[in-house]
């Protein structure tokens, strides 16, 4: 297991040093300051490379991802699915974050034709290979389209139904502006995937 502390300021990483010393196979790597949830992906699945592993799984933190169903989602990977994302089926959160949820991941659908129903799940399991793919295009807010990215680059992809907790500490990085951001993203995946495949074509 690979933690990637993003520059917590609380005592993240006076526990972290605890459980390492107490559990082997616990690796972690602390980042000096924030640099968000992509660069940290992309640490963490360098990390996981380098140590040859043959299946990649990314958990979010904050406990609301149950970690029962990586299993799961790895034995779906190990069956030949490039990608496998968490589907939260009973979202936790607060209703205008599920509605944006699900705006965002309808214009996903038609803007980049890219399947799956919860692209922005934190709760995927993927082939090293598919890990090793992604690596370069993790930086902003980009760890939301690992999916698209993933598709585009020709894996297979597939959705596993998990129970969603709710939050038990930390708070959400939510914000309208951050639906600005997404969306201002979307528009250039989407120009960028079009060209590439007249491109191609």
């Amino acid at each position: 297991m690979i933690i990637v502390d993003d520059g917590s300021t609380d005592t993240t990483g006076e526990v972290l040093r605890e459980l390492s010393a107490r559990y082997k196979n616990l690796h972690t790597i602390c980042l000096q300051a924030n640099k968000g949830k992509a660069a940290a992906l992309r640490v963490g699945f360098e990390a996981a490379i380098e140590r040859q592993a043959d299946v990649v799984c990314m958990i979010d933190a904050d406990g609301q991802d149950n970690p029962y169903f990586l299993n799961l989602m790895i034995q779906r990977v190990l069956t030949g699915t490039g990608l496998v994302t968490g589907r939260r089926v009973n979202r936790a959160e607060k209703l205008p974050k599920r509605l944006a949820s699900k705006m965002f991941n309808v214009l996903v659908r038609l803007m980049t034709s890219t399947p799956g129903k919860d692209h922005n799940s934190g709760m995927k399991a993927m082939s090293a290979d598919v890990a090793a793919f992604l690596i370069p295009f993790l930086e902003g807010d980009r760890h939301r389209y690992i999916s698209v990215f993933a598709h585009w680059g020709g894996f297979a992809l597939a959705e596993r139904s998990v129970i969603n907790r709710p939050r038990i500490s930390g708070r959400t990085k939510y914000s309208s502006s951050r639906i600005i951001v997404g969306t201002v993203d979307l528009l250039t995946l989407s120009r960028f995937f079009k060209t590439r495949r007249l491109t191609h074509e």
